[in-house]
This record gives structure tokens, sequence and C-alpha cells, in this order.
């Protein structure tokens, strides 16, 4: 199932690079509480943070205030290389459009966190983009097949 949404989305690469700026389709529900804990990355674009990162995980935890803790977190070059990790806050700041988030990981700067994609019966999978496709995760996953067994 994986495989095959990352291949229809391969597929349309060609707007991943274009700047959509308004209008972008997200999730109609998004149970925060069900969308906490780890969440492992198959695929994405370069980010500042993320460059040469792999083994990359996004785990959210809801706050008392209802807001969301975020925890980046990858090794780099290798899975036995430096850990490199950021914190930051998410929060929906309008809850008409609970998949139209807010993320920050400093002070007085935020950005989208478009959640596009999910699956909204078990919470497995998800796609999330920035305010256009220039940020664009292609699947965050809950459990990931290391060769080893799933984690």
């Amino acid at each position: 199932m994986v495989l095959i949404l990352v291949s229809i989305l391969m597929s349309g690469c060609a707007i991943i690079g274009s700047p959509v700026l308004d209008n972008i389709q997200t999730v109609d529900q998004v149970d925060l509480e069900r969308y906490t804990g780890s969440w492992f990355e198959i695929a994405s674009l370069p980010t500042t943070f993320a460059k040469n990162l792999v083994c990359v995980t996004a785990t959210y935890n809801l706050l008392e205030n209802g807001k969301i803790e975020v925890i980046n977190q990858g090794f780099q070059s290798t899975p036995d290389g430096k850990l490199d990790k950021i914190t930051g806050t998410a929060w929906v700041p309008n809850p008409d459009e609970p998949g139209q988030l807010k993320v920050s990981f400093f002070p007085l700067i935020s950005s989208q966190y478009n959640i596009i994609m999910l699956d909204e019966e078990n919470y497995s999978y998800d796609m999330v983009t920035g305010n256009n496709y220039n940020f664009f995760s292609i699947s965050l996953i809950r459990k990931y097949n290391s060769g080893n067994g799933l984690l």
C-alpha cells in the first residue's frame, strides 16, 4: 500500500517544486491524540535540518495546553552517525481546518504544516507539506521494516 502511494506521488513530481501558495487541500479531520507518537520518514525533499540525515523520525506529544511537542531527529550519514535533534511546538490555529497546523522551532518564527493525506482509520501513514510544495514529506509511517523486523 505504501509503495503504491509513493509511486503515485512520485509520478506527480513535476508539481512538487512549483510553489502553490493558496488552496492546499488538507484532510478534514485529525484526532491529535491518535496522531501523537513516532513517525518514520520514508521519503522527502531535502531540508536544511535533514541534510545528510538518515533514519529520520518525527515524534509528536500532546501537551496539556492542547499544543503538540514536535521532536524531529535523525543520524548524520549512517545509522551509527551523530544524532541531530530539534524540538519545537505545533498547534492548530483554526479549529475549522484541523489539517492545517503551524509549527515553530524558533521563537517568533512559525511555518505551515499541512496534512494532505492521512490514514484516518489506522493512522498508519500520512503526507505533509508546508505552504508550498518546496517542503514535502512523502509519507511518514508508523512502522518501519529495518530488515530485522518491524520496529
